[in-house]
């Protein structure tokens, strides 16, 4: 599977394409009723990138995002909440959970190690976190 680079602020980082997808459908789940209109345009053009999705070259404009506070708190809130989520699974997500809520067109999902999603997570939060950091300083 190809890989996209995610930048935010300066830092940039490479993400495995089926982990950013996977990422989005459980942070789009866990965002629930948590609404802002940072986060929710956010996850709207995250989702309509996904849905023209081709290997290598999903952009998810974490700039964009953490240019207002409050919807990268809010994101950040979210990813929190994906990562009780995904940790609730034990060692796999089922691939049916993940292939029920995709947006890619023709990526299917097989049952998706929880390790290596929280591995993804937790680098797309400190992206984000850390650009916040630099912004307040």
């Amino acid at each position: 599977m190809a890989h996209s680079i995610q930048q935010c602020g300066g830092p940039s980082e490479p993400f495995d394409d089926l982990d950013l997808i996977a990422l989005f459908i459980l942070i789009r789940d866990a965002s629930g009723n948590l609404t802002s209109e940072a986060s929710a345009h956010f996850l709207s053009d995250w989702r309509q990138c996904l849905k023209t999705y081709g290997p290598g070259c999903i952009h998810i404009e974490l700039d964009r995002l953490v240019a207002v506070e409050a919807g990268a708190k809010h994101i950040l809130l979210c990813l929190d909440r994906a990562h009780a989520r995904i940790k609730s699974f034990g060692q796999n997500i089922p691939g049916d959970v993940l292939n029920d809520r995709n947006p890619a067109v023709g990526v299917k999902f097989s049952d998706f190690p929880v390790p290596v999603l929280e591995n993804a997570l937790i680098r797309l939060r400190s992206l984000i976190s850390e650009n916040l950091i630099r912004e307040s300083a």
